[in-house]
C-alpha cells in the first residue's frame, strides 16, 4: 500500500503544512532526546546482552552515532569474556576514527590473555562439573553447572550457555532454584532472536512453582513475551501482553523494557489492533498509560488524531515516525506493517457510516490521488476487508447491502448437503438392487416399501 504521499493537492497543501510546522520541530526534538538518552542510559537501562543489541542497531543504522554507540558496545564487552566480539567492535572503531579508540581499551595481546583464561576456567569448571556428576554430588553439580552455563554466557557462547542451564535444572531441589535456571534459559534464547524458542521457555518459566511469588519474575516474563511478540508480527498478543504491564501502576523498568518503551510499544501496536472504544478506554483516556508517554508526546498524538478520525494527521505523524523510531530495534523492522495495517482500520472506519462515499473526498482525507487510492481499494475489496464496490462511472465507492461472498458460502454448503443425502439414497438402493432385496414394512402390511427414506431408516 501506498502509505503517505505528500505530493498533495493545492487544497491540501495548506493542511499539511499547518500539521508539519506543528509537530516537526517536536519530532526533531522528541528523537534527538531519544536518540541521546539511548546513548548515555542504554548501559544502565537495559541488561548487558539487550544493550548491546540496541547498541549494534544503532551504529549500523545511524552514521553520526556510530562512533558513539560502538564505544559503548567497547565498554560493555570489555567486562564481558566475549573477545571475539569485542574483536569486531575494536577492527569497525579503528576503521570510523582512523585508529583512535577509547580510553582503557585493551590491547592485542590483553585480549588474547583474556579470551585464553576464560577458555582455561570454563574448561576446568566442566571438568569440576564431571567429577561432581560422576560422584553424585547434586548440590555441587548444580553450582559448578550454573556456573560454567554463566561463563560460556559471558564468553557469548548462547546456544552452549543455554544446554548447560538445561542440565544444571535437572540438580535443582528448590522451586527458586528451578525459576532461575528457567529464567537463564530464557534470557539465552532470547539473546539468541530464537522467538519462537523463548516463546517456549517462558511458557515453562510461568508454570514453575513460585512464579507467581515475584512481581519482578511476572514483569519480566510479560516484556520479553511482548518483544517475542512483536518481532514475530503478533500484534494481537504483543498488545496484550504490554497492556498488561501498562495496568501495573508499579512498572518502572525491568532492564528489558523502559517505561517509554512499554508506552510507545503498546501505542502502536494497539493501534493496529484495538477498536476505537478500546484504543480510548485502555491509551487515550487512560492516565497511567498517558504517563508512559511524557518523553514521547506525539505519539499520543497519533492516538488522539486516530481516536478523531483526523487521518491525514495520523498518517503524517505516522510517517514521520518511521524515521523517529528507525534506530529502535525491536520497532523499527514492524513500523512498516503496522503502519499499513493502521491505513486500513482508518480506511474501513472512514467508510463504515456510508453507503456512498466520493472518491475525490476520501483521496483528500488519506493523502493520495484517485487512481492509487482506486488500485488500494480494489484489493480491500478483493480480501473482503471492505464490503463494497468502486462506480467508476459515478467515481463513488458503495456499500454492498449484505455479503455476497457470505451468502455464496452459505449457498454452496446447502447445495453440498443436498448432493450428499440424494448421492446415499441412491447408493443405498443400488445396494439393496445388487444384493435382491425386498424389504417390507408394517405399516404397507407386507408390500414392497418404495419410499427410500423409510427404507434407509428402517436399515
Amino acid at each position: 500500500f501506498l502509505l503517505v504521499s505528500f505530493s498533495f493537492e493545492n487544497t491540501m497543501d495548506t493542511h499539511a503544512d499547518d500539521i508539519e510546522e506543528g509537530t516537526s520541530s517536536a519530532m526533531k526534538e522528541e528523537g534527538a532526546t531519544t536518540n541521546l538518552l539511548s546513548l548515555n542510559q542504554i548501559v544502565e537501562a537495559y541488561l548487558p546482552f539487550v544493550a548491546l543489541y540496541r547498541l549494534n542497531h544503532i551504529a549500523h543504522h545511524c552514521e553520526s552515532s556510530s562512533i558513539d554507540a560502538l564505544s559503548l558496545s567497547e565498554k560493555i564487552l570489555r567486562e564481558s569474556d566475549n573477545m571475539q566480539e569485542y574483536e569486531k567492535v575494536i577492527i569497525e572503531l579503528k576503521l570510523l576514527t582512523g585508529g583512535h579508540l577509547p580510553d582503557g581499551a585493551l590491547t592485542t595481546e590483553r585480549i588474547m590473555a583474556k579470551g585464553g583464561a576464560a577458555r582455561s576456567y570454563m574448561k576446568s569448571l566442566d571438568e569440576q562439573y564431571q567429577t561432581a556428576r560422576s560422584q553424585y554430588m547434586k548440590e555441587k553439580s548444580r553450582v559448578v553447572c550454573m556456573e560454567l552455563g554463566d561463563k560460556y554466557f559471558s564468553y557469548g557462547d548462547y546456544a552452549l550457555a543455554r544446554r548447560t542451564y538445561l542440565q544444571a535444572r535437572h540438580y535443582c531441589s528448590q522451586p527458586h532454584q528451578t525459576l532461575l535456571m528457567n529464567k537463564k534459559v530464557v534470557c539465552c534464547s532470547f539473546a539468541l532472536q530464537e522467538w519462537s524458542g523463548t516463546l517456549a521457555g517462558i511458557k515453562q518459566y510461568r508454570n514453575a512453582p513460585g512464579f507467581d511469588a515475584s512481581e519482578e519474575d511476572v514483569a519480566f516474563a510479560h516484556s520479553v513475551s511482548a518483544l517475542c511478540f512483536l518481532m514475530r508480527k503478533h500484534f494481537n498478543d504483543a498488545t496484550k501482553e504490554l497492556l498488561f504491564l501498562a495496568e501495573n501502576s508499579s512498572f518502572n523498568g525491568n532492564k528489558v523494557l523502559t517505561p517509554t518503551d512499554l508506552g510507545t510499544y503498546a501505542a502502536f501496536c494497539g493501534l493496529a489492533t484495538l477498536s476505537r472504544e478500546e484504543l480510548h478506554e485502555k491509551m487515550v483516556n487512560n492516565p497511567s498509560f498517558r504517563a508512559l508517554l511524557d518523553q514521547s508526546p506525539n505519539v499520543l498524538s497519533i492516538l488522539r488524531s486516530f481516536y478523531k478520525a483526523d487521518y491525514l494527521k495520523c498518517l503524517i505523524l505516522l510517517s514521520q515516525a518511521k524515521s523517529n523510531f528507525s534506530l529502535d530495534p525491536y520497532l523499527a523492522p514492524n513500523l512498516d506493517v503496522l503502519v499499513n495495517i493502521v491505513r486500513v482500520k482508518a480506511i474501513k472506519q472512514f467508510f463504515r457510516p456510508f453507503q456512498t462515499v466520493a472518491l475525490s473526498s476520501m483521496a483528500e482525507a488519506f493523502a493520495t490521488d484517485i487512481p492509487t487510492l482506486e488500485v488500494e481499494l480494489c484489493e480491500l475489496i478483493r480480501k473482503g476487508d471492505i464490503l463494497g464496490r468502486i462506480d467508476r462511472d459515478r467515481q463513488l465507492l458503495c456499500a454492498l447491502e449484505g455479503d455476497e461472498k457470505a451468502e455464496a458460502v452459505h449457498k454452496s454448503k446447502r447445495l453440498i448437503n443436498e448432493f450428499k443425502k440424494s448421492s446415499e439414497k441412491l447408493l443405498f438402493m443400488h445396494a439393496v438392487v445388487t444384493a435382491k432385496m425386498n424389504i417390507t414394512s408394517q405399516i404397507s402390511g407386507g408390500v414392497g416399501v418404495t419410499d427410500v427414506d423409510e427404507m434407509m431408516m428402517m436399515s
